[in-house]
This record gives C-alpha cells, structure tokens and sequence, in this order.
C-alpha cells in the first residue's frame, strides 16, 4: 500500500489530505483519499474512494456541483503526483519473467 500527501487548490485554498492506494491489479487502482480538514469534513464526507484504470477515472454520480469541483481538483492533484499515479512495484520478478530468464 502506498500512502502519500496530496495537495489540491478548492475555492482558493489550498488543502492537503492522505492519499492511500488499496490495490493495483491490471493497470487498475483503489485511491482513498482522507480529508483531515474539518471544513471538508462537515460540509462534503470524512473520505471519498476513487477507482484509476488507465490514467481515467471511474465517473461518479449523485453529487451537488460545487462536490463535483472539489472531486475534480482531488482527481487531479492525485494524477499530478508521481507516488499515486505510477506506484512502485513489487521488485521479485513475476513467474513468465523467471520462466524467460532461464530458456
């Protein structure tokens, strides 16, 4: 799991939360990102989970417009931030590597 600070600019105000990838199968990722701002907090939801496939994200649907802003400028940070969008990976080769490697 990786776990990074991201920082997003809603309303004029720049704004940090924790960033935390759950999983990374095929190309596509789990985002929880964790608003440690009461002001987010009270007015939007504590966490919001955002599902990565191919540099795109999942659509989201059920939300006011001015949640959809903050959504968008989160979506964003996270794909500007070198740690959430391009995780490191496992460094044991995965078995066709291995398989490659001795033919």
């Amino acid at each position: 799991m990786v776990t990074t600070e991201i920082k997003f600019l809603f309303q004029g105000i720049i704004f940090t939360a924790a960033a935390h990838v759950l999983q990374d199968n095929n190309g596509q990722k789990e985002i929880i990102v964790r608003f440690n701002t009461r002001y987010l907090i009270n007015n939007f939801r504590q966490f919001y989970k955002f599902t990565l496939f191919k540099e795109k994200f999942a659509a989201i649907f059920g939300v006011g417009e001015l949640e959809f802003e903050l959504i968008q400028s989160v979506q964003k940070a996270i794909l500007q931030s070198p740690d959430l969008s391009n995780p490191p990976k496992d460094e044991r080769p995965n078995r066709e590597s291995r398989v490659q490697l001795f033919q």
